[in-house]
């Protein structure tokens, strides 16, 4: 089975043959669905297990109705997956929309208002999510993971947080919030798994009102080393 979870630090590599890189992919992609074949069910990472079909919704389609995805997809023209209507869910599942390094993973249409969008790893798209009409407004994006050339575009009003709550989130942490975004930088100071400053993320000014307050990072382990004996407590030392 793929994992859920990816660290954005490994390559992120689509349409070409590569040797093993600790563990994900590197496995010749006979059935050519972009994904290492069953060669070894340890390190495979083929989704569909070497199933030709491509799960719905694909690549380059508009949504209209509530969908969750069943597998990763990789849009080779770049182009991912539009919605086209309003109050409507896209849950990704923690699957992958992978791009070719152009176009748009996830475009809001116009007019679009009350969708969420969630738990989606999208990457390797020219934009992440493009939502470009100040008529689409008050749509939730959340729990999401994106790693792109630019994350997003928003000239609307639309909500990509919510409440800090307890349950695992897309990249293992403990608490649903907001998104993880690659280059987001700020810090996370109380360990949390949540960014403390440089907020809202803004994707570089392009979320052009508001942004996401609660952006995700990566939880980090504290060291001892890291902490002086006196903040050491009694119990501890002894």
């Amino acid at each position: 089975n793929c994992p859920t979870v990816y660290n954005p630090f490994r390559n992120n590599i689509g349409a070409n043959h590569i040797p093993p890189n600790g563990g994900l992919g590197g496995q010749i992609d006979n059935d050519h669905d972009s994904y290492g074949d069953n060669i070894n069910p340890q390190y495979s990472c083929d989704p569909d297990r070497n199933n030709p079909t491509v799960p719905s919704p694909t690549c380059n389609s508009t949504i209209t109705q509530n969908s969750v995805l069943t597998g990763s997809l990789f849009c080779r023209n770049g182009e991912g997956l539009t919605l086209g209507a309003n109050n409507i869910v896209l849950d990704c599942a923690r699957w992958r929309l992978n791009g070719n390094g152009s176009n748009t993973g996830i475009k809001l249409a116009n007019g679009v208002t009350g969708a969420t969008i969630k738990n989606c790893q999208i990457r390797n798209f020219g934009n992440g999510i493009k939502a470009t009409s100040y008529l689409t407004y008050s749509n939730l994006i959340i729990n999401n993971f994106f790693a792109n050339l630019n994350n997003a575009v928003d000239i609307g009003v639309n909500r990509w947080n919510i409440a800090k709550t307890t349950g695992q989130n897309i990249i293992g942490g403990p608490y649903l919030a907001g998104n993880f975004w690659h280059d987001y930088r700020g810090a996370d100071k109380n360990w949390d798994g949540i960014g403390d400053n440089n907020l809202p993320y803004s994707s570089n000014g392009q979320i052009a009102t508001g942004g996401d307050y609660l952006p995700l990072v990566y939880v980090k382990a504290l060291s001892l080393s890291l902490v002086s004996k006196q903040e050491i407590p009694v119990s501890v030392m002894t």
